[in-house]
């Protein structure tokens, strides 16, 4: 087992650190190792339980104290692998640290307040900040938007966005692939509707199911739907394992399944294929994730060069989240741009849909 002294001896420009022990921890430390210029040197969780056991696995120092791991590694870039509840806080540490990239899961947020914190964030942050949506470096996306984007659809009509689990789930990862499929234009209404409460899962609670048309600044529409409501497609047992988005032109469609297929259908462009078993997936997201990490690391050289994941943009599409709370509450649609969501809206709309399950 390598040590985290003997890492040292063969130190890389770039120090890494994350802030989380859980399963995905070691997802995202092993996908830094295919990066020669970088490396985890630290990780971190609050209540001290998990991060030895991760720290000895990779080789790292454990620390319990982020304050402390910010203060003694340095690091230039944080990956954030917590649940969403008191990430704020820990970015807003990130950031009075000085360090220059952070990471962070989704969703990026779970309410409103949180939404006009992160957006103070970003006037006085010296960090730049992006979310791990990383498949949309996944190899497969990849085929499909870069057909898209090529005009290979002619004029865009319409995007398509399903995903089995719940809107805080997978619905914010949908969302952004949908949207970079429409060349990453803003959502400019949402009329939806929504279903049941879960909070069984605490980090990310939010309706059973979700359903919403939206309209694109551009004017494509689009459908975008989330939990036991979405279509199921493949033969997958469980819901988790159903994500997909399309995009339909005036000459073809494109469709991307992260556990069935991807197909480019029209006139000049025919491609496709499985995703290629649960052994293929997990070396995609691997690959993937380091993608995303270069992306990261890429930017920090050069501030033009913001992955599409940046969390202003991420900003935008919780906004588009808390409008289809919005609009389910009121029955009426929401214009994105000039709306300002209540403080209470999440608990107003938690507190209906826990009356109607009565």
């Amino acid at each position: 087992m390598i040590t985290a002294d003997q890492r040292d001896a063969h130190e890389p420009p770039y120090r890494v650190v994350v802030i989380g022990a859980g399963t995905r921890s070691s997802n995202h430390i092993a996908a830094y190792e295919a990066i020669p210029e970088a490396r985890v040197v630290a990780v971190a969780d609050r209540s001290g339980a998990r991060s030895p056991a991760v720290a000895a696995a990779f080789g790292l120092r454990a620390y319990q104290d982020v304050a402390q791991m910010l203060a003694q590694e340095k690091p230039y870039l944080v990956h954030v692998v917590t649940g969403p509840r008191g990430r704020v806080d820990l970015l807003e540490q990130i950031a009075q640290a000085g360090v220059p990239l952070c990471t962070l899961e989704k969703p990026v947020a779970l309410d409103v307040v949180e939404l006009r914190r992160l957006l103070q964030l970003l006037e006085w942050a010296p960090t730049r900040f992006a979310v791990s949506h990383q498949f949309r470096w996944h190899p497969d996306y990849e085929q499909v938007r870069h057909a898209v984007a090529s005009g290979a659809l002619g004029e865009l009509h319409w995007i398509d966005m399903s995903a089995g689990m719940s809107l805080s789930g997978q619905g914010t990862h949908i969302l952004h692939y949908g949207m970079e499929l429409n060349g990453g234009v803003a959502v400019r209404r949402v009329f939806g509707a929504v279903s049941g409460w879960d909070d069984a899962d605490p980090d990310h609670p939010g309706p059973v199911s979700t359903e919403a048309q939206l309209e694109f600044s551009n004017g494509v529409r689009g459908v975008w739907v989330t939990g036991r409501a979405a279509p199921r497609v493949d033969s997958w047992p469980t819901n988790w394992q159903h994500v997909r988005v399309a995009a339909y032109g005036a000459s073809g469609r494109a469709v991307w399944e992260e556990f069935g297929r991807y197909e480019v259908a029209s006139a000049n462009c025919l491609l496709g294929g499985a995703f290629g078993g649960v052994d293929a997936w997990r070396r995609q997201n691997l690959s993937a994730q380091s993608k995303f990490h270069r992306a990261m690391l890429a930017w920090g050289h050069d501030p033009g060069q913001a992955p599409s994941t940046e969390l202003r943009r991420s900003l935008h599409e919780w906004k588009v989240v808390l409008a289809l709370y919005a609009s389910a509450l009121t029955r009426e649609e929401v214009v994105v741009s000039t709306w300002d969501p209540d403080v209470s809206l999440v608990e107003d709309l938690r507190a209906v849909l826990r009356r109607q399950a009565e």
